[in-house]
């Protein structure tokens, strides 16, 4: 089966085309370190030198992350042969409303595909027996001070609709 990454689907629906390379593939490279360095500080692996280009960064996460969280997973890839469309989670956690997706972001500002990525995540962690009860993106500020907090419901209908706008233009025909 042919997969394609959920944020592979929401790339011409994001404006990342109209940024410098070079500046997609540093943020890219900061959000990778950043988010391993996250990961280690969920699983209880913290206390390790932080590079002080991201120190901001994950300051930010710990000040959300001591607030205390059950962690269901971290970095779960999950698929869908349906829509043959698969995604990797940041973190599933069970919070006082109930199960929740989270997805750690370091760019400066909310893109209007989280939306979407969010409600695909929330699809596949359904799909996989998880009860999702909320979808929440973690903006990870640069300055170190408490992240901003993006909520979102699912809408799988958009997601669906711009996955077939996708492979109409792009790729393969989804399945209905």
């Amino acid at each position: 089966m042919d997969y394609q990454r959920v944020t592979e689907v929401l790339y011409p629906f994001s404006g990342l085309k109209y940024i410098d390379p070079t500046i997609l593939e540093n943020a890219a490279a900061r959000g990778t370190k950043v988010h391993k360095i996250c990961e280690a500080i969920v699983e209880g692996l913290d206390g390790w030198d932080v590079p002080e280009e991201l120190s901001g960064y994950v300051q930010s996460f710990k000040s959300w992350w001591t607030e205390g969280h059950e962690v269901k997973a971290v970095e779960k890839r999950l698929f869908c042969e349906d829509l043959a469309i698969t995604g990797q989670i940041d973190l599933i956690t069970e919070e006082p409303g109930g199960i929740h997706i989270i997805d750690l972001k370091t760019s400066a500002n909310e893109a209007k595909s989280w939306m979407l990525q969010g409600s695909a995540y929330s699809y596949l962690a359904k799909k996989a027996g998880f009860d999702v009860r909320g979808i929440l993106f973690i903006r990870l500020l640069r300055d170190g001070k408490y992240p901003k907090l993006h909520f979102y419901e699912e809408n799988m209908q958009l997601f669906k609709e711009c996955l077939n706008v996708y492979r109409y233009f792009w790729g393969t025909k989804a399945k209905r």
